[in-house]
Protein backbone atom coordinates (compact mmCIF):
# COMPACT_ATOMS: atom_id res chain seq x y z
CA UNK A 1 0.00 0.00 0.00
CA UNK A 2 1.30 3.31 -1.09
CA UNK A 3 -0.22 5.35 1.42
CA UNK A 4 0.31 3.65 5.00
CA UNK A 5 -2.24 6.57 6.68
CA UNK A 6 -5.01 4.14 5.42
CA UNK A 7 -3.62 0.93 7.18
CA UNK A 8 -4.98 0.39 10.49
CA UNK A 9 -5.26 -2.74 12.94
CA UNK A 10 -7.54 -3.99 15.43
CA UNK A 11 -6.34 -5.52 18.51
CA UNK A 12 -8.06 -8.43 20.07
CA UNK A 13 -8.28 -9.88 23.08
CA UNK A 14 -7.92 -13.90 22.64
CA UNK A 15 -6.58 -16.38 24.94
CA UNK A 16 -5.89 -20.21 23.36
CA UNK A 17 -6.68 -23.27 25.33
CA UNK A 18 -5.13 -26.07 26.39
CA UNK A 19 -5.15 -27.26 22.64
CA UNK A 20 -4.11 -24.59 21.08
CA UNK A 21 -7.40 -22.99 19.83
CA UNK A 22 -8.38 -19.65 20.28
CA UNK A 23 -11.43 -18.62 22.41
CA UNK A 24 -13.58 -15.85 22.16
CA UNK A 25 -13.85 -13.22 24.70
CA UNK A 26 -16.16 -15.02 26.56
CA UNK A 27 -13.72 -14.14 29.72
CA UNK A 28 -14.63 -10.49 29.59
CA UNK A 29 -18.00 -10.62 31.48
CA UNK A 30 -16.36 -12.40 34.56
CA UNK A 31 -14.04 -9.49 34.48
CA UNK A 32 -17.24 -7.07 34.73
CA UNK A 33 -18.57 -9.41 37.41
CA UNK A 34 -14.95 -8.96 39.21
CA UNK A 35 -15.57 -5.38 39.09
CA UNK A 36 -11.58 -5.28 37.31
CA UNK A 37 -12.59 -4.44 33.98
CA UNK A 38 -10.67 -1.19 34.20
CA UNK A 39 -7.34 -3.27 34.88
CA UNK A 40 -8.09 -5.55 32.02
CA UNK A 41 -8.34 -2.60 29.44
CA UNK A 42 -4.93 -1.28 31.39
CA UNK A 43 -3.52 -4.30 30.75
CA UNK A 44 -4.61 -4.81 27.20
CA UNK A 45 -3.81 -1.06 26.30
CA UNK A 46 -0.09 -1.84 27.69
CA UNK A 47 0.49 -5.37 25.61
CA UNK A 48 -0.89 -2.97 22.90
CA UNK A 49 1.74 -0.24 23.16
CA UNK A 50 4.37 -3.11 23.86
CA UNK A 51 3.61 -4.81 20.88
CA UNK A 52 3.52 -1.06 18.48
CA UNK A 53 6.95 -0.62 19.83
CA UNK A 54 8.18 -3.76 18.79
CA UNK A 55 6.15 -3.89 15.39
CA UNK A 56 7.45 -2.30 11.69
CA UNK A 57 4.81 0.38 11.71
CA UNK A 58 5.32 2.58 8.70
CA UNK A 59 3.99 6.37 9.77
CA UNK A 60 0.65 7.03 9.73
CA UNK A 61 -0.55 3.14 10.74
CA UNK A 62 -2.93 2.96 13.71
CA UNK A 63 -3.35 0.24 15.79
CA UNK A 64 -7.37 0.42 17.66
CA UNK A 65 -7.85 -0.52 21.01
CA UNK A 66 -11.48 -1.28 22.79
CA UNK A 67 -12.14 -0.10 26.17
CA UNK A 68 -14.73 -0.16 28.30
CA UNK A 69 -17.48 2.14 29.24
CA UNK A 70 -16.13 2.64 32.25
CA UNK A 71 -13.03 3.04 32.01
CA UNK A 72 -13.77 5.93 29.07
CA UNK A 73 -16.08 7.17 32.12
CA UNK A 74 -13.01 7.62 34.36
CA UNK A 75 -10.58 10.46 34.52
CA UNK A 76 -7.74 8.53 35.51
CA UNK A 77 -7.75 7.05 32.06
CA UNK A 78 -6.40 9.46 30.25
CA UNK A 79 -3.34 9.81 32.89
CA UNK A 80 -2.86 6.33 31.95
CA UNK A 81 -2.36 6.52 28.26
CA UNK A 82 -0.13 9.72 28.49
CA UNK A 83 1.66 7.92 30.26
CA UNK A 84 2.39 4.88 28.74
CA UNK A 85 2.55 6.06 25.09
CA UNK A 86 5.56 8.52 26.63
CA UNK A 87 7.04 5.70 28.19
CA UNK A 88 6.45 3.45 24.88
CA UNK A 89 7.78 5.94 23.13
CA UNK A 90 4.63 6.03 20.98
CA UNK A 91 2.80 8.92 18.92
CA UNK A 92 -0.68 9.43 20.19
CA UNK A 93 -1.39 9.58 16.38
CA UNK A 94 -0.80 5.93 15.86
CA UNK A 95 -3.37 5.06 18.94
CA UNK A 96 -7.18 4.69 18.49
CA UNK A 97 -9.35 4.35 21.21
CA UNK A 98 -12.84 2.40 20.75
CA UNK A 99 -15.55 2.60 22.64
CA UNK A 100 -18.68 0.20 23.32
CA UNK A 101 -21.87 1.56 22.37
CA UNK A 102 -23.35 0.72 25.90
CA UNK A 103 -20.87 3.94 26.85
CA UNK A 104 -22.67 6.34 24.95
CA UNK A 105 -26.70 5.60 26.20
CA UNK A 106 -25.61 7.26 29.39
CA UNK A 107 -25.37 11.10 29.57
CA UNK A 108 -22.42 11.28 30.85
CA UNK A 109 -20.38 14.32 30.90
CA UNK A 110 -17.18 13.07 31.89
CA UNK A 111 -16.90 10.74 28.65
CA UNK A 112 -17.33 13.84 26.56
CA UNK A 113 -14.57 15.23 28.66
CA UNK A 114 -12.25 12.01 28.43
CA UNK A 115 -13.45 11.72 24.62
CA UNK A 116 -12.03 15.29 23.78
CA UNK A 117 -8.83 14.83 25.81
CA UNK A 118 -7.66 11.80 24.20
CA UNK A 119 -8.72 13.73 20.81
CA UNK A 120 -7.20 16.58 21.70
CA UNK A 121 -3.75 14.68 22.08
CA UNK A 122 -3.94 13.67 18.41
CA UNK A 123 -5.64 9.80 19.74
CA UNK A 124 -8.59 8.68 17.22
CA UNK A 125 -12.19 7.82 19.49
CA UNK A 126 -14.70 5.77 17.46
CA UNK A 127 -17.34 4.31 18.61
CA UNK A 128 -17.76 0.45 17.91
CA UNK A 129 -20.33 -1.11 16.77
CA UNK A 130 -22.55 1.23 16.61
CA UNK A 131 -26.11 0.00 15.92
CA UNK A 132 -25.80 -3.34 18.07
CA UNK A 133 -27.55 -2.54 20.86
CA UNK A 134 -29.83 0.04 22.10
CA UNK A 135 -28.02 3.52 20.86
CA UNK A 136 -29.40 5.63 18.48
CA UNK A 137 -28.21 8.56 16.37
CA UNK A 138 -28.86 11.26 19.24
CA UNK A 139 -26.96 9.29 21.47
CA UNK A 140 -24.57 9.15 19.27
CA UNK A 141 -24.77 12.82 18.67
CA UNK A 142 -24.06 14.01 22.13
CA UNK A 143 -20.63 12.74 21.79
CA UNK A 144 -17.80 13.73 19.30
CA UNK A 145 -16.65 10.72 17.90
CA UNK A 146 -13.90 10.78 14.48
CA UNK A 147 -15.67 7.87 13.10
CA UNK A 148 -18.46 5.32 13.96
CA UNK A 149 -17.85 1.43 13.33
CA UNK A 150 -21.25 -0.82 12.41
Amino acid sequence: MKDPSHLSFESLVRYKDKTGKLIPPVFIDDFYQLGAIKQLDQMVIDLVLTDMKKLPLEHGCKVSVNISAESIADPAIIHFVVERLRFYEIEPSSLEIEITEEAIITNDKQIAKNIEALQALGITVAIDDFGSGYASFPHLLKFNFDKSET
